[in-house]
């Protein structure tokens, strides 16, 4: 994949941790990947959405099976009253994914990548098959939202991340583009040879 390093840390049934690291944290500067470096979660945070979104299916709060429409009017134009909870879990409503979009870096409303998403037309019709679409969850955590009359940061932070003792999981504060701690650089490549 071109990664030019990785961490890996694997606890036993007795508790007993072995951590692994390969390769560099920082190509500019040679540094090694700290052996307690903390990595952004990115896609995996959609676990823990879905895991909020079930609780609240659980305690009554929110149906599978409703249009996205009843819990956030008018946001999803067009398929809204189609696209059920489950299709966004699902990954099946067909909403195109905002990440295939020219985006700046920089930090972006929920609403704001929902929008961008929706300037495009549906991959399409919802249930129809399967795609990956980021768009799915940023619905999902407005949906947590609404319901919840809290952000999803701290509803995450409260239903999971506390629960389980992750002491070293937090949700990144709205603006938030540092890690805490010891951490490699990200990177991304594109095209072969670029950086």
């Amino acid at each position: 994949m071109g990664a030019p390093g990785a961490l890996a840390s694997v606890k036993d049934r007795d508790g007993h941790t072995r951590t692994y690291t390969a390769g560099v944290g920082d190509i500019a500067t040679g540094a090694k990947v700290p052996r307690d470096g903390r990595v952004r979660v990115g896609g995996n945070t959609k676990a823990f959405t879905a895991v909020v979104v079930l609780q609240l299916v659980g305690e009554g709060g929110i149906r599978l099976d409703e249009p996205i429409e009843t819990y956030l009017p008018g946001v999803v134009h067009g398929d809204g009253n189609v696209i059920t909870v489950r299709h966004l879990l699902q990954q099946t409503s067909g909403l195109p994914n905002y990440t295939e979009f020219n985006l700046q870096l920089r930090y972006y409303e929920p609403r704001e990548l929902v929008d961008i998403a929706l300037q495009h037309p549906a991959d399409f019709a919802p249930g129809e098959r399967w795609k990956y679409s980021n768009t799915n969850y940023v619905l999902a955590g407005m949906l947590v939202e609404k319901v919840t009359r809290h952000p999803i940061a701290r509803e995450l932070d409260r239903r999971i991340i506390k629960r389980i003792g992750l002491r070293d999981t937090y949700f990144p504060a709205q603006h938030g583009s540092t890690i805490r701690g010891p951490h490699p650089r990200g990177y991304d490549r594109e095209l072969p040879g670029r950086r």
